[in-house]
Parts: structure tokens; C-alpha cells; sequence
């Protein structure tokens, strides 16, 4: 079983800890506020991290998109083709990316991407 500490704020869960217990693959979340209970799948749970993770830093999707690229070691230009934007476009939303994760460059938005849950290892802009 694996059991998540997390809060409840303003209708969604916001799961923040996990402790492994017998190896069942179900997820237990309590609502200390109320005392209900809500099991909810591994997927389920993977889902609620990563819109949370979103809404935490607010990227847009083509801000998504422009990270999901960048993880993929591509240039501003490279960007910019795949996208069909301008490179000032393109230097606009990385800096805005930059901004709401805190971070300073590529490297440290997709580190911090990835610590979020809003990028996977392996994922990439081609869907392959």
C-alpha cells in the first residue's frame, strides 16, 4: 500500500509525500479536515502531482511545449522551426520559463521540470 500525506486546497488534492507499506499498489489520501477517505491509482495520483506541480508555476502550454524541447537539448532556433515562431519568440518564453521556475537556465528548468513532474526522463518533443 502506498500511503500519500497531502492537503486539500481549494478542491484539489495537493499530494506532497509517499511512504511505501507492503508493496500494494493502491493510494490512500485522507482529508484530515473532514476525516474522508479516497483511494486513488498510482496514474490517478501521477495526474493530480503533475496539474498541481502546473498550477503552482502557471506555464501556459506553449510554455509546456517549449519546455518539452529544451529537455530535448534543442536551440532557440531549432525552437522556433519546430514551433513556427520567431527566435525572439522563442527567447521570450524560455525567459519566462526561467521566471516562474525560479531557475536560471536550460539546464536548471529541466532539472526543476523534472522534480515537479511536469517533464519525465525520456520524454521527448517528438512523441517517440
Amino acid at each position: 500500500m502506498l500511503t500519500v500525506r497531502g492537503r486539500y486546497v481549494d478542491g484539489t488534492i495537493c499530494l506532497r509525500e509517499e511512504v511505501t507499506v507492503e508493496g500494494e499498489r493502491e493510494v490512500l489520501v485522507t482529508f484530515l479536515d473532514d476525516e474522508a477517505l479516497v483511494l486513488i491509482s498510482e496514474s490517478e495520483y501521477e495526474d493530480a502531482c503533475r496539474q498541481m506541480a502546473l498550477a503552482e508555476v502557471a506555464l501556459t502550454n506553449r510554455e509546456c511545449e517549449v519546455l518539452q524541447l529544451l529537455q530535448d537539448g534543442r536551440t532557440n532556433r531549432e525552437i522556433a522551426i519546430r514551433l513556427k515562431l520567431s527566435a525572439g519568440t522563442v527567447r521570450n518564453y524560455t525567459s519566462s520559463i526561467y521566471t516562474k521556475l525560479k531557475v536560471r537556465n536550460r539546464l536548471e528548468a529541466v532539472n526543476r521540470a523534472l522534480e515537479l513532474g511536469l517533464l519525465t526522463f525520456g520524454q521527448d518533443g517528438t512523441g517517440g
